[in-house]
């Protein structure tokens, strides 16, 4: 495979790699993902939930909340601003989304619509998951049998971090 020229400047300076996708992170249900080589090195934090694995990026954040009808995964930062005082404690929000999942889809989507920040939001019930987003680009590429969700801040680096793989489909919400 031929590397593209941001890779080859992180090979010879590997002191920038922990810069690459400060803000990433690598869902997939595919066991053999390597995650020494590009973009991951080795530095990225992975997790297992539900499962499905994560890599994310060691500045980005990660938590999860597992309730009766609802699991739910948060990436990124998200605060509630209507609550009083508002809640900035990603836990308190995905224990309190599971809590009005609940209640009903409607109580829940009406509180997740009051969050803002910069997150993704994965909600795995018993018929699936869904997945969600507050960013500027979501990018989805179904690989085989594996999906695999990557987002990024900008839709090149999404080639650059692709570019080992065999794309079937890409979608842009």
């Amino acid at each position: 495979m031929v590397q593209s020229k941001w890779e080859s400047l992180l090979e010879q300076k590997q002191e920038l790699r922990i810069l690459a996708y400060p803000r990433g992170f690598f869902m997939t249900d595919d066991a053999e993902v390597n995650a020494k080589g590009h973009p991951f090195y080795g530095l990225w934090n992975r997790s297992e939930y539900f499962g499905y694995t994560f890599y994310v990026h060691p500045k980005q954040k990660i938590c999860m909340f597992s309730g009766k009808e609802v699991g739910l995964v948060l990436i990124g930062h998200a605060f509630d601003p209507v609550s009083v005082p508002g809640e900035y404690r990603e836990e308190q929000l995905l224990a309190q989304a599971a809590e009005q999942y609940t209640r009903n889809e409607i109580a829940f989507t009406e509180y997740f619509n009051r969050w803002t920040g910069l997150f993704a939001l994965f909600v795995f019930t018993k018929a699936g998951f869904g997945f969600t987003v507050m960013r500027q680009v979501c990018i989805r590429c179904f690989m085989g049998h594996a999906m695999v969700i990557f987002i990024v801040h900008h839709i090149p680096a999404c080639w650059e971090i692709f570019a080992g793989y065999r794309l079937i489909r890409i979608l842009i919400d």
